[in-house]
């Protein structure tokens, strides 16, 4: 009973320092934070839907995403902080992510062949303009949606991109063989 005690008071200290650091946690699922503060590392996907962690919006100036097969969509929040999170429909590894030095990378686990798709849902408060949003995948979708950068760079092989209502001074969208949709687009250079 005092071994329990103890650990649930260390797992409650340990939420209590990350949110200090401008991280906390919205579920305390059996998903432990490393000292990274990578937040997921190939843990499988239980419920299919990944525990979510929070950030605070002054440490997240850059998001870069560097994916394989995962779809990922960056979206508009009323929330006061960035939120990402990780669907799974059967895939048995996930990307994982973390914020260091101002940069919240997201990059794709170790595979083996699986059947299964991820979904990587990054919300950004609509008050919070990063630096730049880059994102690159093999055969995955982007979506952009109701965002402001100062630089968006896009590229996907095989994937679709899709953009409505972008604001950014620099704006960079490329795939070989997916299709670009536009809807919304404001910037001083795009190519």
């Amino acid at each position: 009973m005092k071994k329990t005690a103890v650990f649930i008071l260390a797992a409650m200290m340990i939420f209590h320092i990350s949110a200090s650091e401008g991280i906390s946690a919205e579920k305390n699922d059996a998903f432990p934070q490393s000292d990274s503060r990578i937040s997921q590392a190939g843990y499988n996907s239980i419920k299919n839907i990944i525990p979510a962690y929070h950030f605070n919006p002054s440490f997240v100036k850059e998001i870069n995403a560097y994916l394989e097969d995962e779809n990922i969509q960056i979206l508009p929040t009323d929330n006061p902080f960035v939120k990402v999170d990780i669907i799974s429909a059967q895939a048995e590894t996930v990307p994982f992510y973390e914020v260091k030095g101002g940069e919240l990378v997201i990059k794709s686990a170790k595979r083996k062949i699986e059947n299964g798709t991820v979904t990587v849902k990054v919300y950004i408060p609509r008050s919070h303009r990063p630096q730049s949003i880059s994102i690159e995948t093999k055969h995955g979708n982007i979506e952009l949606h109701r965002q402001k950068a100062k630089k968006i760079d896009l590229e996907s092989d095989r994937g679709n991109i899709t953009v409505n209502e972008i604001e950014s001074k620099k704006f960079y969208v490329y795939t070989k063989r997916g299709d670009v949709k536009i809807l919304d687009l404001a910037s001083d250079y795009a190519s």
